[in-house]
């Protein structure tokens, strides 16, 4: 056994190239390698020796997450990537989704108006936005970024202007800060997010 992980526990494989991430069951542990049976159809294109992170659902409450290298894909009755060089398993308390610190140039769109912002922090649900002018409470806004994934992303999303964040955060280039929760966003661009909150968990970015 490696760590708290078993034969067949489901995990999630956050490639950064395969969205939505990779789902499979854990066949086997051999040599502190796991063998994953791949449940859905995907992109055979794995790329071998690519750094990539596992996400195991052991409490209902809290994400457990690890990072291991794709040594190889076994093609035989059924697809089965085989990880090694796994990362000691780490516990995340989900809040919705896991939230991380960024630090992402974005456009801002509210009321035929656009204003410089970044993103300090962000999730899957919603970011922690710092604005170049002042915004409202309740605001709807336009928000477009890039992620920088392996291939880098364009995310284009509304949001509404939940709080006014007034805690102080290191790097913030201006003084107006708001907590903004996604509207409506696809579960494309969503599964793109949370794949990238991940990765940056796992220092795998």
């Amino acid at each position: 056994m490696v760590e708290n992980i078993e034969k067949g526990m489901e995990v999630k494989i956050h490639t950064g190239y395969h969205f939505p991430p990779i789902r499979g069951e854990i066949s086997n542990i051999i040599g502190g390698k796991l063998y994953v049976k791949i449940q859905d159809s995907f992109d055979l294109n794995i790329e071998v020796s690519k750094k990539t992170t596992l996400e195991f659902a052991l409490e209902k409450n809290a994400a457990h997450l690890c990072s291991g290298y794709i040594e190889s894909l076994i093609q035989i009755d059924s697809s089965v990537i085989v990880i090694s060089n796994l990362s000691p398993l780490e516990r995340y308390q989900r809040r919705g989704f896991v939230r991380v610190p960024a630090s992402l140039r974005a456009r801002c769109s509210v009321r035929n108006k656009r204003i410089e912002a970044m993103i300090l922090n962000i999730s899957g649900s919603g970011a922690l936005l710092c604005t170049k002018e002042e915004l409202l409470s309740d605001d709807i806004i336009r928000l477009k970024f890039d992620l920088p994934l392996q291939q880098k992303t364009k995310i284009n999303v509304e949001a509404r202007i939940a709080r006014e964040a007034m805690e102080k955060i290191e790097g913030a280039p201006w003084d107006y800060k708001y907590g903004v929760e996604f509207l409506n966003i696809p579960q494309s661009l969503q599964d793109r997010i949370v794949s990238y909150t991940f990765k940056k968990l796992t220092n795998n970015l």
